[in-house]
């Protein structure tokens, strides 16, 4: 599988769009468009934010490991629960995996600023 296949899929496997994707990232939705299609290559910087937002390794992308394992720990429902007691009650089943995507997007991002 190439690398533009490989970040695709990657994305798609999270349930992400790419409008959601260039959101978080600040990556144009023409660029990773781009990316996806093989048109262009993102620089390193842009391949590990990547990588951490779908939860991937670079070497994955990059089709130098089939090995996808980033070594970062999400957050569960447990932890977030515990952070935001009480909100999650009105919540939908549905609502909490999006607020729990958000939270581990935000992770992710923090991560990568770091």
């Amino acid at each position: 599988m190439s690398f533009d296949e490989r970040l695709k899929q990657a994305r798609i496997n999270k349930g992400y769009s790419q409008i959601y994707v260039s959101s978080v990232t600040g990556i144009g939705n023409k660029t990773l468009s781009d990316y996806e299609r093989g048109i262009t290559k993102p620089d390193p910087d842009s391949i590990k934010l990547l990588a951490k937002l779908y939860g991937v390794t670079a070497d994955f992308l990059l089709g130098l490991s089939d090995d996808t394992n980033p070594n970062i720990s999400p957050i569960t429902e447990d932890d977030f629960l515990i952070e935001f007691s009480g909100i999650s009650e009105d919540l939908t089943e549905e609502q909490k995996k999006q607020m729990l995507d958000i939270a581990n997007s935000l992770v992710v991002a923090n991560k990568v600023k770091k």
